[in-house]
């Protein structure tokens, strides 16, 4: 489904954001790409949807495939059949007045029949527990509200392969539910998810996979629940590289809770809630694993 073979990417400003990255995720997998702020995250998943090297300037290098297609030999606008992309930011995704004509934008490119476009935008309204907003204004939208616009938008489109770019950032613990919850069922019916997230303790539940990178390379790549458990050896390595500020820290095995440096001992910390077999803790000190 996709391929990267020998991709390195560097920005015109010199910054190298991608080095040597060789990998194939088939059809069907749920992978999660994190790490550190700067590490590669973004320009990664933009090398997927096509806007390396089409688009976003700098020295690209290698080759990608999506679908059995050379990304280098096919337009952005060609891709997004294949590719749905939700970004960070709703706001550099929304173009039009309403939630209905936004979702219908880029139904109508696709010269879909006007009943195919109605029946379309009326199942992701439903599948995103939307149906409230179809006529609203998109600048009366909250936040989280625009970005679940985003992804109905993009998931209309009937992709075979969704990346989504820190999709929850903006949106309430009720509304990470709902979206994770959506992403999840698109997989267990073969969508090929790609997301990278800072969010871990929501989404290791459902990814199949993960990608740890560091410096624009994959550091670590398996079943979450495999790296997890090989960082215990890594001590404040697994901290920093692995979760987001404030949240939380995994173990694979409940006798064995991994322990920082600068935290409290390692029997201090509390047992959240199991998650795909990992046990999920909480640093009882609240250091940000930055800190770690």
């Amino acid at each position: 489904m996709i391929e990267l073979s020998g991709v390195s990417f560097s920005y015109p400003d010199g910054t190298k954001a991608l080095s040597e990255i060789n990998l194939v995720i088939d059809e069907g997998e749920f992978v999660v790409v994190c790490g550190p702020t700067g590490c590669g995250k973004s320009t990664l998943l933009m090398t997927v949807n096509g806007l390396i090297p089409h688009t976003v300037s700098g020295e690209y290098q290698g080759e990608a495939r999506v679908a059995g297609r050379v990304v280098r030999d096919v337009s952005v606008a060609g891709l997004a059949a294949h590719v749905g992309t939700v970004f960070q930011n709703p706001e550099a995704q929304i173009f039009s007045l309403t939630c209905e004509d936004e979702i219908a934008f880029g139904l109508e490119n696709l010269s879909l029949s006007p009943r195919e476009i109605d029946k379309r935008i009326n199942h992701v309204l439903h599948l995103l527990s939307l149906d409230s907003l179809r006529r609203r204004r998109t600048a009366e939208l909250s936040g989280g509200e625009k970005q679940k616009l985003v992804i109905a938008a993009t998931l209309a489109m009937g992709p075979r392969v969704l990346v989504l770019d820190e999709p929850l950032s903006d949106l309430d613990p009720e509304g990470k539910i709902t979206v994770l919850n959506t992403i999840a069922r698109l997989n267990r019916e073969g969508m090929t998810i790609v997301m990278a997230e800072h969010n871990l303790d929501l989404v290791l539940q459902d990814a199949t996979r993960m990608l740890v990178m560091e410096k624009g390379r994959v550091v670590f790549d398996g079943d979450p629940c495999s790296i997890l458990a090989r960082g215990q050896d890594q001590g404040p390595l697994l901290c920093c590289y692995y979760f987001h500020p404030g949240l939380s820290l995994y173990s694979s095995d409940p006798a064995k809770p991994i322990s920082t440096d600068g935290c409290t001992k390692a029997e201090g910390y509390r047992t959240l809630q199991p998650k795909r077999g990992c046990r999920l803790i909480e640093c009882p000190a609240g250091h940000y694993p930055s800190h770690c």
